[in-house]
C-alpha cells in the first residue's frame, strides 16, 4: 500500500503558475514525488487532494495516457491470448476490437475513457442496427479488457466509482 508523508507543498512559481507536491512511499517503500500544476492556488491545492486521495486509497497516482486502441491491442496479443478461452472467442474478440471498438472510441486516452464514451457507442451501434447480442458481445470484450487494464495499475473516470 501507499502511503502519503505529510501535506504537501504548495508554491507559486516566477512564471505565476501554482505547483503543488507530495512525496510518498510506492507499494515497494520506494520514496516517490508527485507534482502537479495549476493556475490558481486553488487548483493546485485540489489537484494536491486527488493525488493525496489516490495514494491514500492504492490507486495509481496519475491516469494512463496510452490510448484505448493501443491497449486493446495489447490486451489482444497478450492477455486474451494467455487466458484459457477457446479460440474461435479469441478470434471472435479480437474481431470485435478492430472492427467496433478501436475504430469508434479506440483514439481516447485510456485515462480520459468516460461511462458517456461507453454509452454513445452502445446507441451508435445499436443505430447502426447490430443485434442486442452483438452490441452486448463488445460491451463484454471491452469491459474484460479494462478490467486487466485496472488490474495492471492503470487507471481513469471509469475505474473510480463510489
Amino acid at each position: 500500500m501507499k502511503r502519503a508523508n505529510g501535506e504537501g507543498s504548495v508554491y507559486r512559481r516566477t512564471d505565476g503558475r501554482w505547483v503543488a507536491e507530495l512525496s510518498y512511499q510506492d507499494a515497494d517503500g520506494r520514496a516517490k514525488r508527485r507534482t502537479v500544476y495549476g493556475r490558481t492556488q486553488a487548483e493546485a491545492r485540489a489537484k494536491l487532494r486527488d493525488a493525496r486521495q489516490r495514494v491514500e486509497t492504492g490507486a495509481p497516482i496519475r491516469d494512463a495516457t496510452v490510448t484505448l486502441a493501443v491497449w486493446l491491442e495489447e490486451w489482444c496479443a497478450k492477455a486474451l491470448e494467455a487466458s484459457d478461452r477457446k479460440r474461435a472467442t479469441k478470434d471472435l474478440y479480437t474481431t470485435m476490437v478492430r472492427a467496433h471498438l478501436s475504430p469508434t472510441i479506440g483514439h481516447l486516452p485510456l485515462g480520459r475513457l468516460r461511462p458517456s464514451d461507453v454509452e454513445a457507442l452502445i446507441v451508435a451501434k445499436r443505430g447502426a442496427g447490430l443485434s442486442a447480442s452483438t452490441v452486448r458481445t463488445i460491451c463484454s470484450v471491452l469491459r474484460a479488457a479494462l478490467a486487466v487494464a485496472y488490474g495492471t495499475g492503470w487507471s481513469g473516470p471509469m475505474s473510480r466509482r463510489p
